[in-house]
């Protein structure tokens, strides 16, 4: 995923499907890389350090419910499940192509897209079996400026979305989307990181994003950061934000921007499944 010049501002909506506030300045292109952000449940302050949190939880047959702590489990399994992956906890695939994206990524990759029945938006999301690991956008709206080219959104976990930013601010980063409440569901906002890559922060508080068992086929396995300079880069997030990304996440690339990395059962013979243009970026492959 990669920019062409500067970084261009998007409008950019929250895992709720509510619109942020109007920005100031839009562009007719997009940021290639993640516009998004994930969240994190936790009081602690934004700058404390944390890595991949696993809990335990039921396995049950829509899903992960949370578990109480107990280690007698009545009848059920109990299983270790993902609340982040490198720190993100859910994904947003923009498109021109609804049908398109479901038709192509359900052959790929196994991502079922569906209506979701609960939600008064009525909005659709992404499942791979039963865990669901993001949501659909579609382009066509009047939300997106002209031109918007498809991509995935990113989800970063912080504590605190607007300390975050505030912070990021200072070290260097462009901000894209002030803060916000989108609802009971949390708090997020969209920036530019130094070196480049978009990145929203979400501050969880009813909703808290993808929950699905380690080596789940078709879920995200890793992410990965490219940049003219990823020491700086890991610095930065790692000190800057306070989130506990793996080093080796980091890479060197002339496209700035955040990718996932989608687990497969079978080394995959082709490491990157690219769908039409309309429908979306290409997405990493690589085997549980």
């Amino acid at each position: 995923m990669e920019t062409t010049g500067a970084p261009a501002v998007i409008e950019s909506r929250c895992p709720g499907g509510r619109a942020p506030p109007k920005v100031a300045e839009r562009s007719r292109k997009l940021l290639r890389p993640a516009d998004r952000a994930g969240y994190d449940s936790r009081t602690e302050s934004d700058h404390q350090r944390y890595g991949d949190r696993r809990r335990y939880g039921i396995a049950r047959g829509t899903g992960i419910a949370e578990g109480t702590g107990s280690p007698e489990v009545r009848g059920e399994e109990r299983v270790a499940v993902n609340d982040t992956v490198d720190g993100f906890c859910w994904l947003d695939l923009k498109t021109h192509d609804p049908a398109g994206a479901a038709a192509f990524f359900g052959t790929a990759l196994g991502w079922r897209f569906a209506v979701d029945e609960n939600d008064w938006r009525r909005a659709t999301k992404i499942s791979v079996g039963p865990y669901r690991i993001g949501g659909v956008s579609d382009l066509s709206a009047p939300v997106y400026p002209p031109g918007t080219e498809p991509h995935i959104a990113h989800y970063l976990a912080v504590a605190d979305a607007g300390r975050g930013a505030e912070a990021a601010v200072a070290a260097g980063a462009r901000l894209v989307v002030p803060p916000f409440d989108a609802g009971d569901q949390g708090r997020m906002t969209t920036l530019v990181d130094p070196y480049g890559a978009a990145v929203s922060l979400w501050e969880a508080r009813e909703f808290t994003g993808w929950t699905f068992p380690p080596g789940t086929p078709g879920a995200p396995l890793r992410a990965l950061h490219t940049s003219g300079d990823p020491d700086a880069a890991h610095r930065f997030y790692d000190g800057t934000l306070g989130v506990r990304i793996p080093r080796d996440r980091f890479v060197l690339g002339d496209g700035p921007g955040w990718r996932l990395v989608i687990g497969v059962r079978e080394t995959p013979v082709v490491h990157e499944v690219r769908p039409p243009e309309a429908v979306g970026p290409a997405l990493l492959l690589d085997r549980i």
